[in-house]
């Protein structure tokens, strides 16, 4: 090989680039809180943060074979039923998610409250829904709601009001049960804890807002809360929320909010102020009551489906 052949050129020892490579900022499909990605998301394929999605792995490597004992000519896809959600919900028309997400929290079957208020939330009525504590409340209004809102906006389209901080986290961790298959994501608004987180999620954006009366007017008279794009409101236990003396707190709130939403109003109780206000804010509704003429004991433990 002739030397002309031969390159002389010394070969760069310049370090490589340290440009970051491109992110798209994405929710986590599991938590809901958001994260980045180092490539470009697919919209029908759910994307989950770092601690998630090594939790997931973490959960599958562990998880040991099961036994198949099963009999002769079962078909090996009886399983992929319960794990689809078919079954959950019979008779109510659910998009595939809702019914994964209800059986992943092992509910199957409706209450009466669900089973009477679901279907006309979902055909945009209006709703008065009157039943006692425990009746499962939360998902009669939970369920339409992650059904109705578009994860592709960004804007607050729901928004629950809750008499008491406990009630509201209780919301919360099943309506962010129910939206971890549909990519909503959820805020939650409450007094007792510094408003600084709740500034940074309502800034990144959040389709369903749960809050209690008080922190909810504090963000719509600060400025850091736009309420002009909700399509669904949710007064859940409106009778509690009047004898905390919220209702002026409530009338404010309902001011900011477009008058074609949809409004769902819940309670165990049906006093003057809360019979005047689904007078004067609902249209038409559906009135559904089950077992009003019972009464929680006190000794009995109220529970929210999560």
């Amino acid at each position: 090989m002739s030397l002309q052949s031969v390159s002389t050129r010394p070969q760069s020892t310049r370090p490589r680039s340290s440009r970051r490579s491109k992110s798209y900022a994405v929710i986590c499909a599991d938590c809901n809180e958001s994260t980045t990605v180092p490539f470009r998301p697919n919209p029908s394929r759910p994307v989950y943060c770092r601690p998630c999605f090594l939790a997931r792995r973490s959960d599958q490597s562990a998880k040991p074979d099961a036994p198949t004992n099963k009999p002769p000519g079962t078909n090996d896809r009886t399983d992929d039923s319960a794990s689809s959600g078919d079954g959950v919900f019979p008779g109510i028309e659910l998009k595939p998610a809702t019914r994964r997400a209800l059986s992943s929290m092992n509910i199957s079957q409706p209450t009466p409250i669900q089973t009477e208020s679901i279907p006309p939330l979902l055909d945009g009525r209006d709703l008065i829904g009157q039943a006692r504590t425990g009746s499962g409340k939360t998902l009669a209004f939970a369920v339409p709601l992650t059904e109705q809102c578009d994860p592709s906006n960004r804007r607050v389209q729901a928004l629950v009001l809750v008499p008491t901080r406990e009630l509201a986290i209780q919301v919360a961790e099943v309506t962010k049960a129910l939206c971890s298959s549909h990519r909503l994501r959820v805020t939650l608004l409450y007094g007792g804890r510094s408003a600084k987180p709740e500034y940074a999620e309502l800034k990144n954006g959040a389709q369903i807002i749960i809050g209690t009366p008080g922190r909810t007017l504090d963000h719509l008279r600060q400025g850091t809360l736009d309420l002009s794009s909700v399509r669904y409101l949710v007064l859940d236990e409106a009778d509690e929320m009047l004898d905390r003396g919220f209702a002026r707190d409530v009338e404010a709130i309902l001011s900011e909010t477009p008058s074609e939403r949809q409004t769902a109003l819940l309670s165990a109780t049906l006093p003057e102020w809360v019979a005047t206000t689904a007078k004067k804010h609902l249209r038409n509704p559906v009135s559904v009551e089950i077992d009003t003429d019972l009464r929680t004991l006190p000794t009995v433990e109220h529970m929210v489906y999560s």
